[in-house]
């Protein structure tokens, strides 16, 4: 029975993306315990969200704009090091 049982790998976790909406929450959630008062506690979320929603879409045009330069940067590299090793593609 317990041979029928397969334990599959865990996907690994993409916490490089989940980083900026936790720090962002937290940053809300302090917002909201430091304000005096729920109108504070209004402004202080607006202020975080018009920041954090900016923040956001930045970090995911560069994020794709890495990971594109970095998939070229491999291509160019291996296609480099296959001519001077001589080996076909």
């Amino acid at each position: 029975m317990a041979d029928e049982e397969k334990t599959e790998e865990a996907a690994p976790a993409e916490g490089g993306k989940k980083l900026p909406i936790i720090i962002i929450v937290v940053l809300i959630l302090v917002g909201l315990v430091l304000a005096g008062g729920i109108s504070e506690a209004l402004v202080t979320t607006e202020t975080g969200l018009v920041i954090a929603i900016p923040v956001m879409i930045l970090h995911g045009l560069l994020s794709e704009k890495i990971e594109k330069v970095t998939s070229e940067l491999y291509v160019q590299s291996t296609s480099l090091l296959n001519r001077i090793f001589g080996k076909d593609a």
